[in-house]
C-alpha cells in the first residue's frame, strides 16, 4: 500500500514561493474520516490529504488570490467537494488509485485555474469515477483528466473566454459539457466506447473532440448562436455523431473512420457550414439544412457507404463525393428553393 505524504511537492511548491494570509493543513489516514476547510477572505491557502476509503474532504475559499490542494489516495467511495468565489484563484485536486471517487467543484469569478485528476487502481473493480463542474466567470481554465473505466464528468462553462480541457481515457466514459457565453473553448478526447453530449450557446465558441478506441463511441453535438466553431474526429468501430446547428454562420468538421458508423444531422438558420468525411464500410452520411446559403460537402470513401444531403431554402450548395471504384454507393441530394447548386462525384 502507498503510504500519504505529509505534503507533495506541488504543495511545498506553493507554500515555499508565496505568502499567504492564513494557511490551513489537513492529514487524514484511516476510514470513514471527515476533512472541511472554510476561509472567507483574500489570499488563502487550504491543503487536505488522506487515504483510505468513505473518506470526505470540503475546501470553501472566498475573496480573491486563493490556492487549494486536496489528495486522496488508495480509496473507495471517497469524495471532495471545493468552492472558489472571486478571482485568480487555484485548485488542484487528486483522486489517485480510486474506485467510486466523486468530486465536485464549482468556480465562479476571473482567471480562476482548475486541475483534477482522477486515476483507478490496478484492482478488479477500479474506476467509475465522476466529476460535476461548474464554471462561470471571464478568462477561467480548466485542465481534467479522467483514467480508468466507467469515468463520467458533468461541466457547465459561462462567461466569456473560459477554456475546459478534458482527456478520459480507458473503457466506456461518458461527458456532457455546456458552453454558454462568448469565445468559449473545449478540447475533449474520449476513449474506447466513450459517449459525449456537446452544446454550445453562444457566439465565437471552439470546441475540439477526438473520440478514439475500437468500438461504439457516440457523441452530439449542438450549435446555438452565431459564428460557432466546432472540429470532430471519431475513428473506430461502430461510431455515431449526431448534430444540430441553429442561428447564423455556425461551421462544423467532422471525420468519422471505420466500420458501420453514421454522421447525421441537420442545420437551422443562416449560412451554415457542415464539412465531413465518412470513411470506411458500410457507414452512412446524410445531412439537411433549412434556411438560407447553407453549405453542405460531404466526402464518403470506403466499401457500400450511403451518403444524403437534403436542402430547403435559397442559393444552398451540397456536394457529395465518394470514391472506390469496386464497390456500389449510394448518393442522393434534394434541394428546394432558388439558386440551388447541387454536385454528386462517384468514382
Amino acid at each position: 500500500m502507498k503510504l500519504l505524504r505529509p505534503s507533495i511537492t506541488l504543495a511545498l511548491l506553493l507554500a515555499s514561493t508565496t505568502t499567504f494570509a492564513n494557511s490551513a493543513a489537513i492529514d487524514q489516514i484511516g476510514n470513514d474520516n471527515e476533512a472541511t476547510i472554510d476561509q472567507p477572505g483574500a489570499g488563502q491557502y487550504a491543503r487536505i490529504e488522506q487515504q483510505g476509503d468513505r473518506l470526505d474532504a470540503s475546501v470553501v475559499q472566498r475573496d480573491t488570490g486563493h490556492s487549494a490542494l486536496v489528495q486522496q489516495l488508495n480509496s473507495v467511495d471517497s469524495s471532495v467537494s471545493v468552492q472558489q468565489e472571486g478571482g485568480f484563484n487555484a485548485m488542484s485536486i487528486y483522486q489517485t488509485d480510486t474506485q467510486g471517487a466523486v468530486a465536485s467543484v464549482e468556480q465562479s469569478g476571473s482567471e480562476n485555474t482548475l486541475s483534477l485528476t482522477q486515476t483507478s487502481g490496478d484492482y478488479p473493480g477500479s474506476g467509475y469515477q465522476s466529476a460535476v463542474i461548474s464554471q462561470a466567470g471571464f478568462a477561467n481554465d480548466y485542465q481534467i483528466v479522467q483514467n480508468g473505466a466507467g469515468h463520467s464528468l458533468t461541466a457547465t462553462a459561462s462567461g466569456e473566454s473560459n477554456t475546459l480541457r478534458v482527456n478520459q481515457s480507458a473503457y466506456a466514459t461518458q461527458a456532457t459539457i455546456s458552453q454558454t457565453g462568448t469565445a468559449n473553448a473545449i478540447d475533449l478526447s474520449l476513449d474506447s466506447a466513450g459517449r459525449a453530449v456537446l452544446t454550445q450557446t453562444g457566439e465565437d465558441n471552439n470546441l475540439t473532440m477526438n473520440v478514439g478506441g475500437y468500438e461504439a463511441g457516440s457523441a452530439t453535438l449542438t450549435q446555438n448562436g452565431n459564428g460557432n466553431d466546432a472540429t470532430v474526429n471519431m475513428p473506430g468501430r461502430m461510431t455515431d455523431l449526431a448534430f444540430e446547428q441553429t442561428g447564423n454562420g455556425n461551421v462544423l468538421d467532422a471525420f468519422v473512420s471505420g466500420r458501420d458508423n453514421v454522421f447525421t444531422g441537420f442545420s437551422r438558420g443562416d449560412d451554415n457550414i457542415v464539412n465531413a468525411r465518412v470513411d470506411g464500410f458500410l457507414s452512412t452520411g446524410s445531412v439537411e439544412q433549412t434556411g438560407s446559403n447553407n453549405e453542405a460537402n460531404l466526402i464518403v470513401e470506403g466499401f457500400e457507404n450511403v451518403a444524403s444531403i437534403v436542402q430547403i431554402g435559397d442559393l444552398n450548395q451540397a456536394s457529395i463525393s465518394q470514391a472506390n471504384f469496386e464497390t456500389t454507393h449510394r448518393a442522393a441530394i434534394q434541394q428546394a428553393g432558388n439558386g440551388n447548386v447541387a454536385s454528386i462525384t462517384q468514382r
